[in-house]
């Protein structure tokens, strides 16, 4: 069956499950995200494609406020993680010069 909307929704339904299930999972929920809004950019669904880029946009805002905590416990390992999945977020909302920041970052 070959319908891109059902596929987009169900990339946009996975992306919010692994997000939900661990920080190790957030970069499958972004990678989920990104591949339901490229789906809905291609089929010119623009319900799925601002479901998927407000789904983008929540888990940098939860991401930037795990990085704050993380950086209180100085566990660096997280740290990085968290400004991996930073960087793969805003690349897939198309905001590069945010992505390249946390790739950027100097870790004191």
């Amino acid at each position: 069956m070959k319908n891109s909307d059902l596929e987009a929704r169900a990339l946009l339904n996975l992306g919010t499950i692994n997000l939900n299930a661990s920080q190790e999972n957030k970069v499958k929920a972004i990678d989920f995200y990104q591949q339901s809004l490229a789906i809905a950019r291609a089929s010119k669904n623009s319900e799925i494609e601002q479901k998927a880029l407000s789904a983008l946009k929540s888990t940098i805002e939860l991401l930037e406020k795990n990085l704050v905590i993380v950086r209180d416990t100085k566990d660096k390992l997280k740290e990085i993680n968290i400004l991996v999945s930073l960087g793969h977020a805003y690349t897939a909302i198309g905001d590069n010069s945010k992505a390249i920041a946390p790739f950027t970052t100097r870790m004191v």
